[in-house]
């Protein structure tokens, strides 16, 4: 378990993931050894154990990308974090009564490219298709350019909870811009 949260930890620090594929590589190669030697005594079983763990750390790390789920599970560990979002960000809409603000921002991730943030939008037009956002949503969205990058590089929203989302901005989708 301790491999395990390492390694998704590491996702922040390079050095840490090749300092954690070197020690996986150093004891699959120990490992192969005891085997062809028949020195299976050498505590083999914590060998094994460890390298499935380091394997199941490194398929975690796609698991984020691809589902989101530790920003799932800080909104539900840090409700009132994410409830004082909702009172403050950029007021739009024909009545006033919508609200756009970014909850938390993960910039860690901006050396691969990307760019992991947390909104609340209470319109939810932040998940509807570009041609169907209205125009005081796009305003209120590029007001927000000193926080997240809307309307410079593209992103893909998921729904987390009540009007939350993550949105992942990518160098690399360029359909979302606004």
């Amino acid at each position: 378990m301790l491999a395990f949260c390492i390694i998704i930890s590491s996702r922040y620090r390079p050095i840490w993931m090749v300092a954690g594929i070197a020690l996986a590589i150093y004891v699959s190669i120990r490992l192969l050894i005891d085997l062809w030697t028949g020195k299976r005594k050498d505590y083999w079983r914590v060998k094994v154990l460890f390298l499935v763990a380091s394997f199941m750390g490194y398929l975690a790390v796609p698991m984020e990308l691809a589902y989101h789920w530790q920003e799932a599970l800080a909104v539900k560990m840090y409700p009132g974090k994410f409830a004082s979002c909702k009172t403050k960000g950029v007021v739009f809409g024909e009545r006033g009564d919508q609200i756009l603000s970014v909850c938390e921002v993960n910039k860690r991730w901006w050396r691969d490219g990307r760019m992991v943030a947390i909104v609340y939008d209470s319109s939810g037009e932040i998940a509807w298709r570009k041609d169907r956002r209205s125009l005081e949503w796009k305003d209120a969205a590029l007001s927000l350019d000193k926080v997240v990058p809307f309307g410079i590089i593209g992103f893909t929203v998921w729904r987390l909870s009540n009007r939350l989302y993550v949105i992942d901005f990518d160098d690399d989708l360029a359909e979302s811009v606004i």
